[in-house]
Formats: structure tokens, sequence, C-alpha cells
């Protein structure tokens, strides 16, 4: 990892981030400060040493780059300058927050599945009894029923079928919530 660092603006100037597949090649990410946190305001793709590679920069390089994973390196390599001491308590590459609404915590789903597993043995369609419970759509409940499977919380149910358990995490989360 190489980068420069404008010390009077506190900024990174660029940092250079090793893309795997790209045998031969430097990439170097410009950082822009924007309302949004920082991004990529340019990138350039030079070869790593004094000689070009043979086939020159070809549509599957540039199919190599991929935009998110330049974000994660550059952020990676900003961690690394901090770690040693180069930038004192700043963090130019900071993760801004998303616009949205935030996500759901883990209890939510694990509350969710536990409604669903004691459904289980008393109803032939407890997706639909969720959905008249709390008055969402039965895709709703299917997609937190999902989530739920997604983060560990409720095991995988047979195909096409109603099923599954709660898991030790969910167990351990809705244990701690009482």
């Amino acid at each position: 990892m190489d980068s420069s660092w404008q010390w009077d603006d506190e900024r990174f100037e660029w940092i250079d981030v090793e893309v795997e597949g790209l045998d031969g090649w430097r990439v170097r990410v410009v950082p822009a400060l924007t309302e949004r946190g920082t991004e990529i305001a340019a990138l350039t793709i030079s070869p790593a040493g004094d000689n070009v590679p043979p086939s020159g920069v070809t549509a599957g390089v540039l199919r190599a780059l991929h935009v998110r994973e330049l974000h994660l390196a550059a952020r990676a390599a900003a961690a690394q300058h901090r770690r040693h001491g180069n930038q004192p308590g700043l963090d130019s590459w900071s993760a801004a927050r998303r616009p949205g609404r935030a996500g759901r915590a883990d209890s939510f789903y694990a509350e969710w599945a536990a409604q669903y597993v004691d459904l289980l043995s008393t109803s032939s369609a407890p997706v639909r009894d969720l959905h008249r419970r709390h008055h969402l759509s039965e895709s709703q409940v299917r997609g937190i029923l999902h989530t739920a499977r997604r983060r560990g919380l409720l095991t995988e149910a047979p195909a096409g079928r109603s099923g599954g358990e709660l898991t030790a995490k969910a167990k351990r989360i809705l244990g701690d919530a009482k």
C-alpha cells in the first residue's frame, strides 16, 4: 500500500490499492470528501512497473474493478495508515451514515422466529396466522422469517413446507431480553 497524505488539508491525496486479478497493474484511488462522507472521485490504472503488460488495458482489466472493493481497500489502507501513527485521530475514510432507516436488531427477528415456532405446533398455516395477528402481508411475514433464517436465528425448513426451530443464538437473545 502506498499513499500520499496532505497534512495541511488532513486528507489523502491518493491511495494505491491492490486488486486481485490485476497483476502488473496499479490502481490509484483519489478520494473526495462529500456530504455523504469520503467517496472515490477518480481512479487511475497504470502499469505497476516500467513496462506496460503485453495487451494493455483490456475489458477484462476494467471488469476486474469493483467500486465497492476499491472503497473497502482504500478504507483498509487508511486504517493501516492510522495504526502506524501516521494520522493522529483522523478518519478520512470513515463509513458515512447511509440514508434511510436503520436496520432492525436481531432481537426483532428472534421474537418473530419464536412466535412462528410456537405456531408450528398449533397451526397448519403459521405465516397466515402471523399475517393476521400483525396486520402485515404474508409476503412481509415470509421476508421477516427469511431474514431470521439468514441471521442464524431460525433453522431451515423443508422445501415448500413450514418448519424450523429456534437456534441457540435466538434462544440466547430471547433469554437476555427477559
